[in-house]
């Protein structure tokens, strides 16, 4: 795959300086046609596709969950809930880490 791209590249790059280096305007033409073919379905094809869509579904956002999260030194209060309500022997050694941390920077606001 990597080869394909590399030789389109190519043949890309060599067409950009054939029409730079050019003072023919079918040269520029044929170089730039490809770019213009895109933009074209882009505004003629695609954009009025996508409002037709919008007006018909609406804009809606689909599978993102918003939740409001409070922080208190740098650890999530959902976090330090499930850290202090978990029995320390099932704790790994950075759940306690955290959890001494918290403590620390949470008993110096005192």
């Amino acid at each position: 795959m990597i080869k394909f791209i590399n030789f389109g590249l190519g043949i890309y790059n060599w067409a950009e300086d054939q029409a730079q280096n050019s003072d023919k305007a079918w040269t520029v033409l044929l170089v730039r046609l490809p770019v213009l073919f895109a933009k074209l379905v882009k505004y003629i094809i695609l954009l009025p596709l996508n409002e037709i869509a919008k007006a018909i579904i609406g804009d809606k956002v689909v599978g993102v969950v918003k939740q409001n999260v409070n922080y208190y030194a740098e650890g999530a209060e959902w976090y330090i809930d499930e850290l202090i309500n978990k029995n320390p022997s099932e704790m790994t050694s950075e759940e306690l880490f955290h959890l001494s941390y918290l403590y620390a920077e949470l008993n110096d606001v005192k």
